[in-house]
């Protein structure tokens, strides 16, 4: 149900403005060179344009979080545009149309990251607006789950669009899908429980 819920109040919310530098208001989020870093929970609205910005999410392992992207464009040089690294799970609402661009991958803690959109944590992407991804290897990657409702997605990737390590649940929403190689994969082999895709209803190109 709360993956559902694409409502947010923007009074409250804090803001994130991408231009020539980036500029940040509210509890939770700081700015650092041409990165914003949203280190809490909370609702979080990005807007504005980047060729070498990114967004990161390094919260604590309990936080929970709504970011709403509004017209955001970011190009990042290396990695990921959007970086969520901890939290316990985030929710991206989509307003207007926004486009992520990833860079070149790199390895942090072990990990590669290798998404234009890459979360380490549960990740759910909702809301009445559209998002365009390009990805120099795969386009959104959770590590967990990921879960789209409702939302536009435009990918266009040199390996895989859409991949939720543990899961890939779909409920509505229009997908077009240019990939290398999948369109869609879960790849968690170690659990018997996991590694699935549930498409309960939506439009796929």
């Amino acid at each position: 149900d709360r993956d559902r819920e694409n409502e947010y109040s923007e009074n409250s919310a804090a803001k994130i403005v991408f231009g020539t530098t980036v500029s940040v208001t509210g509890k939770n989020v700081k700015a650092e060179n041409n990165t914003a870093i949203i280190t809490g929970e909370g609702t979080f609205i990005v807007t504005g344009a980047s060729d070498n910005g990114v967004l990161m999410v390094q919260a604590k392992e309990t936080d929970k979080m709504q970011i709403v992207f509004d017209n955001l464009t970011l190009t990042a040089s290396n990695g990921p545009a959007v970086y969520i690294k901890c939290a316990d799970k985030v929710f991206i609402t989509l307003k207007g149309e926004s486009t992520l661009t990833g860079g070149e991958s790199y390895v942090d803690d072990e990990t590669t990251l290798d998404g234009a959109l890459f979360s380490k944590e549960d990740l759910t992407i909702n809301g009445e607006g559209t998002l365009n991804v390009i990805g120099k290897k795969h386009g959104v990657v959770s590590k967990d789950d990921l879960v789209l409702v409702g939302c536009t997605l435009n990918v266009k990737s040199e390996n895989v669009c859409l991949n939720g390590k543990d899961a890939v649940k779909i409920s509505g929403g229009t997908y077009n899908l240019n990939a290398g190689s999948d369109g869609i994969r879960s790849d968690n082999t170690e659990e018997s429980d996991r590694g699935f895709i549930h498409i309960e209803d939506g439009a796929f190109k």
